[in-house]
């Protein structure tokens, strides 16, 4: 077996270097102040090369079912907007629940709701153009919601790229939710190295369709000791400009008061054991809206 090859100091500090000189050509064209913003929750940022997002970019959170993804990409806008700037509500199947957005701490006077009232078809040409356009706005902090099913890869890839260059032009951030679905043929690909073997295997095309630069896995844990009052979630790195992917955390969510903390089975390997209080606002559709609570 080939040993582990050993890099001096020198290569090391030669490798950053670089690193950083191609960080620095691929942002080159983005609107960034400079700030980070937080993701809301501190052990998520800690995994992140710069312990938070920068302004313009595109970040995916890839959701299955029971795995909060609605209300930590939430959270990321909370802070997007936190100095100010509207949110865009990408809702193209009429599903937002604007107490939840509330419940989190987010001013209602500056959510603007996006929906495709004309013709209900979330595919529509308007209705991508209006995700684009908010993206490009400047006054817009942050864009966020669930990104319709792209009916093709190439338009996929079309659209998703434009929607990076307009968040790179604005500094405004796209927080955008995609769901995915369990099914019984394993995929190839680099997921598997993070232990979702029975995830669909359309998810590899539709994640490398993507112009993200950071995309996250969330997915529940049975491996705990469930009660009413908590649910635990397993946060993966599954891409990241500038970071190493495959990094991941896992979280105990109180129902309740909120809270999220590390998940106990971490604790026990003394590995960041402190307690990130946050006001939880799962439910992000009305109550009464039940498809979107199944898939949420």
């Amino acid at each position: 077996m080939m040993s582990q090859l050993q890099i001096s100091p020198q290569q090391q500090r030669t490798i950053q270097q670089l690193r950083g000189r191609i960080r620095k050509a691929e942002t080159s064209s983005r609107n960034d102040d400079g700030t980070l913003i937080s993701s809301g929750c501190k052990a998520m940022d800690l995994i992140l090369p710069c312990q938070g997002y920068n302004r313009g970019t595109i970040i995916e959170w890839f959701s299955e079912h029971g795995s909060c993804a609605d209300f930590f990409s939430l959270l990321t806008a909370r802070h997007a907007a936190a100095d100010g700037g509207a949110i865009v509500i990408v809702d193209p199947h009429d599903q937002f629940y604007p107490p939840a957005a509330r419940a989190i701490g987010i001013n209602l006077s500056n959510l603007i709701v996006l929906r495709n009232a004309t013709d209900r078809n979330p595919h529509s040409t308007d209705f991508l153009w209006a995700i684009d356009q908010s993206l490009r706005c400047s006054s817009v902090a942050a864009v966020w919601g669930e990104l319709p099913e792209f009916e093709t890869t190439q338009l996929a890839v079309h659209w998703q790229r434009r929607f990076q260059l307009s968040a790179e032009s604005s500094g405004c951030c796209g927080l955008f939710v995609r769901r995915i679905r369990r099914g019984s043929k394993a995929p190839t690909g680099p997921f598997r190295q993070l232990g979702s073997d029975d995830l669909d295997p359309a998810f590899n095309a539709i994640r490398s369709s993507s112009w993200a630069e950071i995309q996250w896995h969330l997915k529940p844990l049975s491996n705990f000791t469930h009660s009413g009052e908590t649910r635990h979630v397993r946060a993966s790195l599954v891409r990241c400009r500038g970071g190493v992917a495959g990094k991941k955390v896992d979280l105990e969510i109180n129902n309740i008061t909120g809270n999220v903390q590390i998940a106990q089975r971490e604790h026990a390997a003394g590995k960041l054991s402190a307690t990130y209080s946050l006001p939880l606002a799962t439910l992000l559709a009305h109550p009464k809206t039940h498809r979107r609570a199944e898939r949420a």
